[in-house]
């Protein structure tokens, strides 16, 4: 389940019917979710249908960046192979990917 915190502290929960939609002046329900575990405990962001969301994860040499956004009315992740904190090489584009498998040829 997804939460978006609305402007007065309320939260709105992603099984509404209005998933995806602005419910009322100031409150847009959250489409993306990530979460992180590390040192420090698990922090957790949200992306709406407008704004998306990335999540990025690097080791010292390697990482990976994941962007979800809207598309056509479809959710979309599109993955690429970094060169983690270091940069020790180009970005590389591995897929884009939706609810059936991989997009065949490259959108982002």
């Amino acid at each position: 389940m997804v939460l978006a915190k609305g402007t007065n502290g309320t939260y709105i929960s992603s099984s509404s019917p209005q998933r995806g939609k602005t419910l009322r002046k100031g409150y847009t329900m959250a489409r993306f979710r990530a979460t992180v575990r590390g040192t420090w405990g698990k922090a957790t962001r949200l992306g709406t249908p407008k704004n998306g969301l990335t999540a990025t994860v690097n080791g010292s040499n390697i990482g990976i960046r994941v962007v979800a956004q809207v598309r056509d009315g479809e959710d979309i992740l599109t993955v690429f192979l970094t060169g983690g904190s270091n940069a020790q090489c180009p970005e590389k584009w591995i897929g884009v990917y939706h609810l059936d498998g991989m997009i065949p040829e490259k959108v982002a």
